[in-house]
């Protein structure tokens, strides 16, 4: 995450915004699964890996903006 924030935030914003509104919305789908007793039928996780393949997207869109 550091990474990303490092990368995003003197020059992109938005995609600053984009990678804290993923870590809000991946601790918010780790508190539903702790509530729900991790039975969700695996969905949940899904989210969670699409979150992270999001991370990778927004660090590699930053690093293309910055050449």
């Amino acid at each position: 995450m550091a990474a990303v924030l490092s990368i995003a935030q003197p020059r992109h914003p938005n995609l600053l915004a984009a990678q804290q509104l993923i870590n809000q919305a991946y601790e918010k789908i780790s508190v539903a699964q702790h509530a729900n007793e991790w039975d969700m039928r695996g969905h949940a996780a899904k989210a969670k890996e699409l979150l992270e393949q999001a991370k990778v997207e927004i660090r590699e869109a930053a690093m293309a903006a910055n050449k």
